[in-house]
């Protein structure tokens, strides 16, 4: 959650990740399990608003639970990128940025998508934005490219946003062929897909693989990663949730007999 400009904040406090509280992750590298770390860390440390309903404590709580949440689709995408790069016919790059030509938007708005998938363009000519994706990975067995938009698919996309991203794909799957040849790759096949992982996000189903065919998708184990990615950032949420059950238990013995908790409320307060 980023930082509220109201004055009835809490800041919160500066947390050292500690992986003793997280164990049993499975086949976790240990560049994957600092993320996880630092997840929780970043969540318990942010800094919120605090609700004149809630007050501070279970503001707190509240907070620090919606940012783990939110923390976890880049969780999700990390856990893909590393199990992906344990095998050496794979090549994975992240956040790729390709210019969208004028005439490839043109070709995408004015055809079907069955016709999209017979044609490619060149990258070169007037264009009319750049477009991000999450991941690109190249399969030199398979000869294949696939463009990736990663979503955590905990909740419906809206429709606007689903729209862009859907051209965004289709744009950059006609182009990928010559964006390639530019970094001297070449593969015969090029597809575009939505990662939806938990499934919900509301993108066609022709676009969207969820986390049960992650492994069918790439050819190699990934769910096995990504689960274990998964139960290690819920054991770390729990492993924070006592001492903030138990602020909140306080918070409610006082109030119970004190004020309304929308009043008197402190500027500001020492962070967790």
């Amino acid at each position: 959650m980023a930082k509220a400009t109201t004055t009835n904040t809490i800041t919160g406090a500066a947390v050292a990740p500690s992986t003793a509280k997280l164990r049993r992750r499975g086949p976790l590298s240990g560049e994957l399990t600092a993320r996880i770390d630092n997840a929780i860390a970043g969540a318990l440390a942010t800094d919120f608003a605090v609700d004149p309903l809630l007050g501070p404590e279970m503001s707190r709580l509240g907070s620090f639970v919606s940012s783990v949440v939110k923390r976890d689709g880049t969780i999700i995408e990390a856990g893909i990128c590393a199990a992906l790069r344990r095998h050496s016919h794979l090549t994975v790059m992240t956040q790729v940025r390709m210019p969208i030509t004028v005439s490839a938007e043109a070709f995408v708005r004015s055809n079907s998508e069955l016709e999209l998938g017979k044609f490619a363009m060149p990258i070169e000519g007037a264009t009319t934005r750049i477009a991000h994706y999450d991941m690109l990975v190249i399969d030199k067995v398979r000869d294949v490219a696939m463009l990736l938009e990663i979503k955590r698919g905990g909740g419906k996309t809206e429709a606007k946003k689903i729209r862009a991203i859907e051209r965004d794909l289709a744009c950059g799957r006609l182009q990928l062929k010559a964006y390639l040849n530019t970094l001297g790759i070449r593969v015969k096949r090029f597809e575009s897909w939505v990662i939806d992982y938990h499934g919900r996000s509301g993108f066609p189903s022709s676009l969207t693989v969820t986390r049960d065919g992650l492994d069918e998708l790439f050819g190699v184990s990934v769910a096995a990663t990504t689960e274990a990615a998964a139960r290690a950032m819920r054991q770390g949420m729990l492993a924070e949730l006592p001492p903030l059950l138990e602020r909140v238990r306080e918070q409610l013995a006082v109030g119970a007999a004190g004020p309304a908790l929308n009043e008197n409320l402190p500027l500001r307060h020492a962070g967790y």
